[in-house]
Formats: C-alpha cells, structure tokens, sequence
C-alpha cells in the first residue's frame, strides 16, 4: 500500500503509481497510420465502465482528500494521440479538473505536442 497522504490533487501524477505505459501497437514506423488518423483515440479509448472502476480504485490509491470523481478525468499520463496505452492502469491518474494545471490545460498541451509528433517535427 502506499503510504502517502494527500490534502490537495496532485498536479502531476505519482511516479511509483503512474509511470506510464505505451501502446505496442503504435510505433515509430505506424504513426502516419495509427495515432495520427482522425478518430484514432475514439477507437482505442478504453468503456467508461472500466475507466470508472478504475477513477474509483484510484483516488483511494492516490489517498486523494476530495474523493468526489467528478472533479478528476481519468487521464493518461502518455495521451492516447501520441501512443500512450489506452487501458493499463499504469498510464492513467485521477487529474485534478481544477489549479494551474488541470485536465483541461494538459488536454491543449497534448494537442500541440500531437500536431508537433503528426507533423514529424519531434
């Protein structure tokens, strides 16, 4: 069990809980084919029946104060538009939807390093 207590969300996920995980299906050679093809995400984003099990099991893992789900999206740590893995538990956290960076300001983030990985300039 992990012993850390927390009072507010984090900003960024725990390490030793969310270090990330990629999808092997996506590779450098498939991008053009897989991540960066319009409804791609749509395709691999795991039910909600599972992320919300998991948003559950998590703000406890994460020993979170604000236990209400509804103020956390179940994000990926790696996004799904670059190749992240779309259901290992290892690749999501419970993201605050609130402080200097929340769900919503990673999701602009995201698209930005998405349009950079699509149009091979990283």
């Amino acid at each position: 069990m992990h012993a850390l207590a927390v009072a507010q969300p984090y900003a960024l996920p725990d390490r030793t809980l969310t270090p990330g995980a990629i999808d092997p299906a996506v590779t450098q050679n498939n991008i053009q084919s897989t991540v960066c093809v319009r409804g791609y995400t749509d395709k691999v984003r795991p039910h909600k029946k599972y992320t919300n099990r998991l948003k559950h099991e998590q703000i406890e893992q994460y020993r979170l104060a604000d236990r209400n789900v509804r103020n956390y999206e179940l994000d990926h740590l790696i996004p799904l538009n670059i190749g992240g893995n779309p259901s290992d538990p290892k690749n999501l956290w419970p993201q605050s939807r609130q402080g200097e960076w929340s769900a919503e300001q990673k999701n602009d983030l995201e698209f930005v390093v998405y349009k950079m990985v699509c149009h091979r300039e990283i």
